[in-house]
């Protein structure tokens, strides 16, 4: 069963990329000394709302290309509907974190706003103080128990990476939804994925906070898909068929361009639309993207470290065109008991 759920969370039969499962080969120390100079990041081209939907529009193409009317109806029509009903499809987050959300993307967020927006929702509230005594912020030992304190331990960045963590969380906490072990799944790779970007980051000249709070987000796509077929089935009364290779095909193809829409809905800004609608790099887009590399690098890490597979960092250098320091994430991943 939990190999069932991974093919289909992964979008692929062993659940890994091809570059994952394959040995390193006998000249890769030497095809990783070629990307041992670090690379100035440079943004790339804008990618607005208008650039997300257009990638949602050529994804939604191939699936309808791939599944015929007569044998594919429900996975067309799953698709088709975040092309008819973007704003329906796309859940915005709770009000009380949404405001918080917004406060900490402020260069100088008013303290008392910010205490006020999380003690507004006390489940978010909740979040923040698990996230200011957990082993990455409690580093006295003391537990703190009141918003303002927490905020003082965690800073601005943890305030959003809590915020981010109660929205996900409130995704996948649907009673009855046949879709929670695949959703519980999606979840716990993007935690495992944060702490792996928030390492790798600086090898890539990316922020950590900011790269830990996009590897929270870079497969909501995915929780957004579970989400939608479960409206579906009660709007149309039935169940939806969908044989596991066409959900397979829906996760793969459908996830990056709603996880880039997300971000937009979410006011979270062009970078993060890009890192996320894009980071299976397939194809790498033009020009050097810290985050985005982060965010690939990271999630190639988690899945073989998951299957107990070798990683090529070479192969994963070249079929991802990144740039930054092998070399020095390589030292990062093995302090992380990560072998390389």
């Amino acid at each position: 069963m939990i190999a069932f759920l991974r093919r289909l969370v992964f979008g692929t039969d062993s659940g890994v990329p091809a570059v994952l499962s394959a040995r390193p080969t006998a000249d890769a120390s030497a095809g990783a000394a070629r990307w041992t100079a670090p690379v100035a990041p440079v943004s790339v081209a804008a990618f607005g709302p208008d650039a997300a939907r257009a990638l949602l529009e050529e994804r939604v193409g191939r699936i309808e290309r791939l599944f015929p009317a007569s044998a594919g109806g429900d996975a067309r029509a799953v698709a088709a509907s975040f092309l008819e009903q973007p704003e329906a499809a796309i859940r915005q987050l709770p009000a009380a974190a949404q405001q918080a959300l917004a406060l900490t993307q402020l260069d100088e967020p008013s303290m008392p706003r910010l205490v006020a927006a999380f003690e507004r929702d006390p489940s978010l509230a909740q979040a923040l103080l698990r996230h200011a005594n957990s082993a990455l912020h409690a580093a006295t030992g003391r537990p703190c128990y009141a918003v303002i304190e927490a905020l003082g331990r965690v800073g601005v960045a943890g305030a959003r990476q809590a915020v981010l963590s109660y929205s996900m969380e409130a995704l996948i906490c649907r009673p009855g939804d046949p879709f929670a072990g695949m959703s519980r799944q999606v979840w716990e790779h993007m935690v495992r994925t944060a702490t792996i970007a928030r390492a790798v980051a600086p090898g890539f000249g990316a922020d950590p906070d900011e790269a830990a709070s996009l590897a929270l987000l870079h497969d909501v796509g995915k929780l957004m898909l579970f989400d939608r077929i479960a409206t579906l089935r009660s709007e149309w009364r039935r169940e939806p068929v969908l044989p596991s290779d066409a959900l397979r095909v829906l996760l793969r193809e459908l996830h990056e361009p709603l996880g880039g829409l997300s971000m937009h809905r979410w006011s979270l800004g062009e970078t993060a639309a890009a890192a996320v609608a894009m980071h299976h790099r397939a194809p790498a887009p033009p020009g050097r993207h810290a985050l985005g590399e982060t965010l690939y690098l990271a999630e190639a890490v988690d899945i073989a470290a998951e299957r107990r597979a070798p990683l090529d960092l070479d192969a994963l250098w070249q079929v991802g065109r990144l740039g930054g320091s092998a070399v020095r994430i390589e030292a990062v991943l093995r302090q992380l008991a990560i072998a390389a």
